[in-house]
């Protein structure tokens, strides 16, 4: 499906008989978010299949408060259809008319699936509880600690984020990749400017959302 017809198709039939405001992506190929997006992001995407003209509908919730340029998170694929992936059949809607009947269909789905979780994991206490579950069965997960990281310092628990940043410096240590160094030697960056002045976590987070936002194509 062409992105043009998607971010047509999601305004004309999807956004108008969803509760809350919502909106597409400016970025490339686009995908549905809802607004406002402070710290998290509640959004729908749509990807074309490398080897068809089919595409299928995921959903995630994207924590903008940790360094990402693209849509990382917890992807739940929407299970309706009976294909190991949810692709629909070719051939692709090519205009907005014909992507009515997908479009209706990623509505129920949405209803049904996305919106449940979103209320459930979309939300700065339903994050961090699941987060914190992973980041304690998963102390070697250097992604996850740094994740935890973040919620901890926006929430304004920072001896817990400093804990956990030692915790993510042992992970990196022993992972020993280089990106994995990398976020490890990021989260202690951090850290060390919450030890300086408790009040710069906040604004580090701040600023790293800002940017999430502007790489993602989103609107505040």
């Amino acid at each position: 499906m062409k992105a043009a017809v998607w971010r047509r198709g999601m305004k004309r039939y999807v956004i108008p008989q969803l509760p809350g405001e919502w909106d597409v992506a400016r970025r490339s190929g686009g995908f549905l978010y809802q607004r406002p997006t402070t710290w998290l992001v509640r959004c729908v995407l749509l990807s074309n299949s490398s080897y068809s003209t089919a595409f299928k509908a995921e959903y995630v919730v994207i924590l903008l408060a940790r360094p990402t340029d693209w849509i990382s998170g917890r992807f739940q694929a929407f299970q309706a259809l009976p294909d190991i992936f949810p692709y629909w059949s070719d051939p692709a809607p090519t205009t907005v008319a014909e992507a009515e009947g997908p479009m209706l269909q990623i509505l129920d789905l949405i209803r049904d699936q996305a919106l449940p979780y979103f209320d459930r994991v979309g939300t700065l206490a339903g994050l961090t509880a699941l987060v914190e579950m992973e980041a304690a069965a998963h102390p070697e997960d250097v992604n996850i600690q740094e994740e935890l990281f973040c919620l901890q310092v926006v929430n304004g628990d920072l001896e817990s984020a400093l804990r956990t940043a030692e915790i993510a410096d042992h992970a990196a240590g022993d992972d020993g990749r280089d990106w994995a160094i990398a976020v490890g030697q990021r989260v202690q960056r951090n850290a060390e400017a919450i030890r300086r002045d408790h009040s710069s976590g906040i604004s580090i987070k701040r600023a790293q959302a800002d940017q999430s936002r502007s790489d993602l194509g989103l609107v505040p």
